[in-house]
């Protein structure tokens, strides 16, 4: 027992003794009075261990939602990073040829001008989509863009390194050849 269950069975014993002295009760009452404090305290012990456990549960809740809406905040600062990066990095697509690629099992087109339909063969310019919108960047651009989150990059060659020794780098290949 500690000091304080000591300490309130001897308050209870004196109360007791005094109550039972001056003849307002008897010892049969007495004895159901400490009997039921004994109940109180247990009924108190049990109401403060799911008060604690409430307590806890609670604390955990809110860390959970708190977790949650870090995450949420964290998600939509990738978001912004990536749409910032594909606006101001965006090459202006404007040409007399068209690049067809696929976006989501459907054929898109884009218009280039010669060079770039070369540099996105060669994988020194992506194409990406925010919205319904597509953008060609530079392919480093759309690196960064694919490590901060996937799916906004619709076409990312491979880069080609040009061969100088190449004989065949002055003729063009044309794209409507038939096999």
């Amino acid at each position: 027992m500690n000091e304080k269950q000591i300490r309130e069975q001897t308050m209870a014993k004196s109360l007791a003794e005094q109550l039972m002295q001056a003849g307002v009760v008897n010892q049969k009452q007495a004895k159901k009075a400490s009997k039921k404090s004994k109940k109180n305290r247990e009924l108190k012990r049990e109401v403060q261990a799911a008060v604690q456990q409430t307590q806890q549960q609670n604390v955990q809740k809110s860390d959970q939602q708190n977790e949650k809406i870090r995450l949420e905040a964290q998600q939509k600062a990738i978001t912004a990073q990536i749409k910032q990066l594909i606006e101001v990095n965006a090459i202006e697509s404007k040409g007399d040829l068209e690049h067809n690629f696929n976006f989501e099992g459907k054929v898109k087109t884009l218009r280039v001008s010669s060079q770039q339909k070369q540099q996105l063969a060669n994988g020194f310019i992506a194409i990406a989509h925010l919205g319904e919108k597509f953008y060609m960047l530079p392919a480093a651009v759309a690196e960064k863009i694919e490590q901060r989150g996937e799916g906004y990059i619709v076409l990312l060659n491979d880069k080609i390194e040009e061969d100088e020794d190449d004989p065949y780098k002055d003729y063009p290949i044309p794209d409507d050849l038939m096999w």
